[in-house]
This record gives structure tokens, sequence and C-alpha cells, in this order.
């Protein structure tokens, strides 16, 4: 059988030698973090500012709407941004912000006793 030569049998796995590995990269990757975040401060830079992409990320938006909303004349309003020379970045507490006041609740979510009590309750209840 030519196709049960491509599979190689299952490997026995020891899981506390895994959760060693496991802790020992995430120990590693926090001294880095922690040596890069000390860079970023020693050059003057926030390191909770965040690029393009990390901010579109952490909004849920692309980052194309960014961008359009940065341009000069655009209708799409985007969060507040700040440049440093080319260099655009967003901070934490300006994203964090602009997403709370964009926030909406779905309507469509609530119930029809819930919509017409809410109705009832902004002056436009049903006659």
């Amino acid at each position: 059988m030519a196709g049960s030569e491509l599979f190689s049998p299952m490997m026995a796995v020891d899981p506390e030698a895994l959760l060693a590995r496991l802790a020992a990269i995430d120990e590693k990757l926090g001294r880095l973090l922690d040596a890069k975040r000390i860079e970023m401060l020693a050059d003057g830079v926030d390191p909770r500012n965040m690029s393009t992409a990390e901010a579109a990320a952490f909004l849920k938006v692309s980052k194309g709407f960014l961008c359009r909303s940065r341009m000069p004349k655009s209708k799409t309003v985007g969060p507040p941004y700040h440049k440093k020379g080319s260099l655009v970045y967003y901070t934490l507490e300006d994203l964090e912000a602009w997403r709370d006041s964009t926030k909406r609740e779905c309507v469509q979510s609530l119930t029809p006793m819930e919509r017409r009590l809410r109705a009832v309750s902004e002056g436009g209840g049903a006659r």
C-alpha cells in the first residue's frame, strides 16, 4: 500500500515535558517583551501605542478603514491618530474612547415586548 507510507504512526507525547517546554517558551517570550518595552521607553515611545495594523486588529476593523478615515476629505470617521514624521500611531486610550462612543445596541436582539417598552419609555408609545 503506497498510501500508508505517507502517514507515520502517532508519537507518544509526555504531557509534563510538553508543559515544561511551553512554560520555558512563555518565560523567554516574557523576557523578550519586557526588554522591548524597556527599549521603547528609552526611545521615548509609549509601548501602549499601536500601529495601523494593531489598531485595526484591536478594533476589529480593516486597515483600509483606518487609512480611509485619515484621508483629508473622507466621510469615514475613524479614531483619532497621531503622526510622528511619516509614522502613524494610535493610543490605546483614544481607541477605547472611540470604540465606546460608536457602540450601538442591536434593537433586533430585543424581544417585541422589550421594543414596545422602550418605545413607551422614550415617549413614542403605540396608540
